[in-house]
């Protein structure tokens, strides 16, 4: 319930006795300091305390009952804690937690071996006072995103749904593109969509998809990433002119509640998109090599092939083939292995598969992200859709709809 800070103070010249004896509670007397007012001096309270009687007993109950817990969210390998003094006395005061119940979540990320030492790109921006790359914790930010890539793998699930394919999967795919750029959306917020629409398919048991069907769940998948990730997301209404109205606002509202329920609510998935930004500014990379990876990499979101690799590898990846097309003679170097976290030797398998791509969707033999060919063609990102393709080192085995050129 909200209420005015100026409510509960009490004015000098009430009238009445009580006003002066009564308590004002935190805000008001924040409000009172701020404003300057002095208030007449309070007398103590009728029990005879020198602290003001509280207003809620059993609010105070219950601050008195939780004083003095501490909730420690790191792993300690000692059994002592070091306890928070709420007075002046001494403040290294410990107590022992071997008998409680609390049960501390071991986040630990293994130690690799750092294979390039000498060079600290948090570091830098850290002496050049750059806050927003927030170097204090951006390693670990990033090691705990690829902890938690596990948590949001994707299997093989096409072969347990009926009259679905990769083309299909393709087609809705590369609508989300077209939603992407209609409503002006972050990349993030693609990326975020196709996860949930895998996330989706391969977490539920039945699924009957239509043209409108499908059409309803890649609706209900942006609209949810741009709550997530857009500063002003669109509106039911904007889906709904879209999809001329081939769905209701009612079906739209329960199939949202569907998905946020299937995936547990849980809408901080890693993606490719942030790893690949990631290796683009510590290596200093230009606009046209990074344009050109994101071409790559959101070509691959066409492809279901790619649905079980790793978002950091798939980055990797990319960001590799991008280095080697502009410049043939580029290396894997140690700053890249320290930041992704893969050798060249771990990422080489997909930079070939990533080739082979491209040389499929320049040469028509797949239809595949026609609209992310079409987007990356156009001067504004570089024309990096016509860049001349490495060769391609073999062939893949044909295409169907149960089996993937890349093992899960």
């Amino acid at each position: 319930m909200l209420r005015s800070r100026n409510t509960n103070i009490v004015a000098k010249n009430t009238g009445a006795a009580a006003g002066k004896n009564a308590a004002v509670d935190p805000p008001a007397k924040r409000n009172v300091a701020n404003n300057q007012i002095v208030l007449e001096k309070r007398g103590a309270p009728e029990h005879g305390s020198g602290e003001p009687q509280p207003k809620r007993a059993v609010l105070h109950e219950i601050h008195e009952g939780i004083d003095g817990i501490l909730i420690d969210s790191q792993k300690r390998t000692e059994t002592k804690r070091t306890r928070r003094s709420n007075s002046s006395k001494d403040s290294s005061q410990t107590f022992t937690d071997s008998d409680s119940d609390i049960q501390v979540l071991d986040v630990t990320l293994p130690k690799r071996v750092d294979p390039c030492p000498e060079f600290d790109f948090d570091q830098q921006c850290a002496r050049e006072h750059d806050e927003h790359a927030v170097p204090e914790f951006a390693a670990d930010i990033f090691e705990y995103s690829r902890s938690r890539e596990k948590n949001f793998m994707v299997g093989n699930y096409i072969k347990r749904l009926k009259h679905y394919t990769p083309q299909i999967r393709a087609r809705v795919v590369d609508w989300m593109v077209r939603m992407q750029e209609s409503f002006e959306l972050n990349h993030e917020t693609l990326y975020l969509s196709v996860k949930l629409w895998d996330l989706y398919m391969a977490q539920t048991s039945e699924v009957n998809l239509t043209d409108v069907s499908g059409q309803l769940i890649a609706s209900v998948c942006i609209f949810v990433a741009s709550k997530f990730d857009e500063r002003s997301p669109p509106l039911i209404d904007d889906f709904l002119y879209i999809c001329q109205d081939r769905f209701e606002r009612e079906a739209f509202i329960t199939c949202e509640m569907k998905l946020l329920d299937v995936i547990g609510f849980d809408l901080g998935c890693p993606l490719s998109y942030v790893y690949l930004r990631r290796l683009a500014r510590v290596t200093s990379t230009g606009m046209g090599t990074l344009t050109l990876s994101r071409y790559i990499l959101e070509t691959s979101l066409c492809y279901y092939e790619f649905v079980g690799v790793r978002e950091s590898l798939l980055a990797s990846g990319a960001f590799y083939l991008a280095l080697k097309m502009e410049n043939e003679s580029a290396q894997w170097t140690p700053i890249l292995h320290k930041y992704s976290g893969y050798s060249l030797a771990e990422i080489e398998p997909f930079v070939d598969e990533l080739n082979l791509m491209l040389h499929r969707i320049r040469n028509h033999i797949d239809d595949e992200a026609k609209t992310v060919q079409s987007k990356y063609s156009h001067e504004v990102f570089h024309s990096v859709a016509l860049i001349p393709l490495l060769p391609c080192n073999f062939q893949s085995p044909p295409r169907n709809n149960k089996k993937t050129s890349i093992k899960h």
